[in-house]
């Protein structure tokens, strides 16, 4: 077996070690029964051998990868009505078996001097990977759960759904390589026994793209693989 796939193995049976331990605190309960009824197909994918074996590209992509993703909701506040807008701060993500979670603060903030109101809420999302038409990979964000946070006194803030937030979030594009266009430099070999053999490799330029064919949620990574697709050789 190609040192690729023996290096794979390794990471991918020590998740599949570890996918019936997950611990299920701070989740709510809908999603965890999601979760756990998806476990016995996730155990099934990591042990297909022929699967791994027909993917030409695996990103392992962690915590961190993905809390800088997330950063970028920090820099910008989003319109919520023509009465109020949202910053959003300090997200974070929580990987498992199964399921992404994306927990964040929203400061809720009045853009009306006729209203005087600031309050902040704690938001729980799910994160959902998807492949774009044009090639990019993108993360979504459904927010799940939401409710005020300690407000310290502060004005009671008008009520809200899951919807109206995740509604106002843009998908994240994830800063991964997923076409390549690359010379190959020519090349030669020479053998004179048993038989004098000479090889001649003209330079050739390889294009195409990779399509995703799957996407692994594991605890503390995300595993996504991919497949060679419109391939040219010149």
């Amino acid at each position: 077996m190609p040192k690729k796939l023996n290096l794979l193995w390794v990471m991918l049976f020590f998740a599949l070690g570890m996918v019936w331990q997950q611990p299920t605190a701070t989740i709510p309960t809908q999603i965890e029964q999601q979760r756990l009824a998806m476990l016995p197909t996730l155990k099934a994918k990591l042990a297909d051998k022929k699967a791994l074996a027909r993917t030409d590209l695996i990103f392992t992509l962690n915590e961190s990868f993905f809390n800088k993703v997330l950063a970028v909701l920090t820099t910008k506040k989003f319109a919520l009505g023509e009465l109020f807008q949202i910053a959003l701060k300090q997200p974070r993500i929580d990987l498992k078996n199964g399921l992404a979670l994306v927990h964040m603060q929203a400061d809720l903030i009045s853009t009306s001097s006729l209203i005087n109101l600031t309050s902040t809420l704690e938001l729980s999302a799910q994160l959902l990977i998807e492949q774009l038409p044009e090639g990019a990979l993108v993360a979504k964000l459904q927010v799940i759960e939401l409710h005020p946070a300690d407000n310290n006194g502060e004005t009671t803030p008008p009520p809200l759904s899951p919807a109206q937030i995740t509604n106002l979030l843009p998908p994240l594009q994830l800063p991964l390589e997923l076409e390549f266009n690359e010379k190959l430099a020519p090349a030669s070999s020479k053998q004179t026994k048993p038989v004098a053999l000479e090889v001649m490799v003209e330079p050739r330029q390889l294009a195409g793209n990779f399509q995703v064919t799957d996407v692994l949620f594991l605890k503390d990574r995300v595993v996504v693989m991919a497949r060679v697709r419109n391939l040219t050789i010149k």
